[in-house]
């Protein structure tokens, strides 16, 4: 029996909640799942819930197993990544290297 793990990041946020903009895309980016998923996992983060609850939606399907939280999957660092993304106005990984070579000068 063949299993498979599928990884999605949330759309634009505004702190922990989807933007109009990560509403829409994430439910776009739904609709062209493949589906047929046995169960679904949140981070707890309210943007990371809302994204699957817009897969799920555009979807239009159950998924057997629902949607879990398993809150050891955030990452204490959250904050880090965040302040970097502010200080570099970009969540670009060449910007976000170039904040933290400055943070460690």
């Amino acid at each position: 029996m063949a299993r498979y793990v599928e990884l999605r990041r949330h759309t634009d946020a505004d702190g922990d909640v989807l933007t109009q903009e990560g509403v829409r895309a994430a439910t776009e980016i739904g609709a062209r799942l493949r589906g047929g998923y046995d169960l679904l996992v949140s981070t707890g983060a309210q943007r990371a819930t809302q994204t699957l609850t817009c897969f799920l939606a555009a979807r239009g399907e159950r998924v057997a197993g629902g949607v879990i939280v398993e809150a050891g999957l955030r990452s204490g660092r959250e904050d880090r990544w965040r302040e970097a993304y502010e200080k570099a106005g970009s969540g670009e990984l060449e910007a976000l290297r170039n904040v933290e070579s400055r943070a460690r000068r």
